[in-house]
């Protein structure tokens, strides 16, 4: 218990910082009227057909929530997730009696499987069931969830109108939760809105842990020492923007946005400042893992070799 205190309040000290951190002004209309060749972008494009089952199709319509690992792709199907080798042969299913909320992979090992009542974890390579935790008492609507450590497994959501920061220790089996204090610049709010979490979801660069925040676009980082801070911090002026994405490379931070009914990805370069913007048709942002960027389509997976 004494643990969980202190990984709770770490995190609103982290949290709580946000208004004297310093934020990147961003220029979105400057950036939306200058051309970009997005072939410079990536080295090249491989299309990868996914074999699925015969008479198996997606249920889902529109965005479809994947994970990729070592030689594994996981689409998630409300409550099930067919699971894919690398050259997009079928592998296997994991199915779930409550809706899947999210899904996360672990150091190429486990997959973690959100749902309203509990973490389930799988065999990365064969799907095999490994562990239940069961997520009792909590009426928080869970969003997205990632495992930071061999102990500490996050998750984000929402209640009350507050966006909430929630944990699970599985060697005490302990949930928790709390909701996020808001940054100073948010004057008229005690918590970050619940807004800003609904769509939120976790992802991974250089071996660490993010999420995002789908509103401000605000990107922070889990440590393994129990922190929650805040990496990147951005100011768009006052252009309503919905953020659906973000990843994350050594040198780069890529940010899929919605603006006035158009998707569009912002490509932000950590070495020198400069940002371009382009329209996610030429490229789309999905899951950004050993130097690819991977996207579904509906019909087959697409890797940008970055």
């Amino acid at each position: 218990m004494r643990r969980a205190v202190i990984l709770f309040l770490a995190a609103l000290l982290a949290v709580s910082c946000l208004g004297r951190s310093e934020r990147v002004k961003v220029d979105i209309d400057k950036a939306l009227k200058k051309k970009v060749d997005v072939r410079k972008l990536y080295k090249e494009v491989t299309a990868i057909p996914l074999s699925f089952p015969e008479g198996k199709a997606l249920g889902q319509e529109g965005k479809v929530v994947f994970e990729v690992a070592a030689d594994r792709f996981f689409l998630l199907d409300q409550h099930e997730i067919l699971v894919f080798d690398g050259a997009g042969d079928y592998v296997t299913s994991i199915t779930s009696e409550e809706p899947i909320i999210d899904l996360s992979a672990y150091r190429d090992q486990v997959l973690d499987v959100l749902t309203s009542g509990a973490i389930t974890e799988y065999d990365i390579k064969d799907g095999a069931l490994l562990e239940t935790f069961t997520l009792r008492d909590h009426d928080v609507h869970l969003t997205g969830v990632a495992r930071v450590d061999d102990n500490s497994i996050s998750m984000t959501g929402y209640q009350d109108g507050a966006a909430y920061d929630c944990g699970y220790l599985t060697d005490r089996s302990y949930f928790y939760s709390g909701p996020r204090p808001a940054p100073d610049y948010l004057v008229s709010h005690a918590y970050v809105p619940a807004a800003e979490m609904q769509n939120s979801r976790f992802f991974h660069g250089d071996g660490a842990v993010y999420s995002f925040l789908c509103q401000s676009g605000w990107i922070f980082r889990y440590t393994d020492d129990d922190f929650i801070f805040p990496a990147h911090q951005w100011d768009f002026g006052n252009r309503p923007l919905t953020f659906t994405n973000a990843q994350k490379t050594a040198d780069r931070i890529y940010l899929a946005f919605n603006l006035d009914g158009k998707d569009y990805v912002l490509i932000y370069n950590l070495d020198n400042g400069k940002y371009q913007v382009v329209d996610s048709k030429a490229f789309p942002l999905g899951v950004i893992y050993a130097g690819s960027n991977y996207c579904w389509d509906g019909q087959v997976m697409i890797r940008y070799s970055l």
